[in-house]
């Protein structure tokens, strides 16, 4: 199993890769780079994911229909929210609160 921290937070990839920077993902002109270098969420090679073209398809369509039908904002606006992950095997967030409410 290929080791995807190394990939994805190599200082020699990527400039500051512990910062979020989503404009690493665009090209010079702001294109959306449909390969960007470096990136491997979904293996390479003879291990890679089938459903990798059908999986971002369904992300996509998920992710703007949750934004297009509701507005996210933070539960509490004072509430520092923690950026650094728990120790573990798999990084996520720790746990917070959002407000969701309808647009309509």
């Amino acid at each position: 199993m290929a080791n995807m921290y190394s990939a994805h937070y190599n200082p020699n990839n990527w400039k500051e890769p512990e910062q979020f920077r989503p404009e690493r993902f665009l090209s010079p002109t702001g294109e959306k780079l449909r390969n960007p270098p470096h990136l491997v969420p979904f293996q390479a090679g003879r291990r890679q994911c089938l459903g990798e073209n059908f999986a971002m398809d369904a992300l996509f369509l998920f992710v703007t229909s949750i934004f297009q039908n509701f507005q996210i904002s933070p539960y509490d606006i004072n509430e520092k929210l923690e950026l650094e992950p728990p120790p573990g095997f798999m990084r996520a967030p720790k746990p917070f609160s959002v407000k969701i409410s309808s647009r309509f």
